[in-house]
């Protein structure tokens, strides 16, 4: 879990990204606040909740504030958060960050407020649907590959929740 912020007091994204199928999740919070990080959150759980296990995320205080780890710790499962200045950490999160900050969809310095949420899905549905040649030999996109593996999950009958978000 990250933010991808916009300029000062501006709202952001909040990253979710899926470890081993490298599938990306953004959401607009209206600032950093506690309160409005925490529904974003809730907003996740709501839809891949069944699917996490874990989240790893850095260590800006709008995600390890009491309320919103209490609320992962619960609802989703263990939390990590990762050491002060080791992005490396996090790499697959920063990778797909910068996917999201390229020139032609939100550069830097773009107002997300001024953006709405339907034109972020859009965005992250683009970058789900282009193959990743790099991550994998097979050559498939994020979004086939996380259909894939929950689909074998809930045919196997096993708790949906062996994938990791970060």
């Amino acid at each position: 879990m990250d933010g991808v912020e916009g300029p000062i007091n501006d709202s952001l994204l909040v990253t979710f990204v899926e470890r081993k199928t490298r599938f990306q999740v953004a959401l607009k919070a209206k600032s950093k606040r506690a309160v409005d990080i925490l529904k974003v959150v809730m907003q996740f759980k709501d839809r891949f909740g069944p699917y996490v296990k874990s989240i790893t995320c850095d260590n800006g205080w709008e995600f390890v504030n009491g309320l919103v780890t209490k609320y992962i710790r619960q609802y989703l499962g263990d939390l990590y958060i990762a050491n002060s200045y080791a992005p490396y950490e996090r790499g697959t999160n920063e990778r797909t960050n910068r996917n999201l900050r390229a020139k032609w969809y939100f550069p830097k310095g773009t107002r997300f407020s001024d953006v709405s949420q339907q034109r972020v899905d859009q965005v992250v549905k683009e970058i789900n649907s282009k193959p990743l040649t790099h991550a994998n030999k097979q050559q498939k996109s994020p979004q086939y590959l996380f259909k894939r593996a929950t689909k074998h999950l809930r045919q196997r009958g096993q708790r949906p929740s062996q994938l990791v978000a970060s």
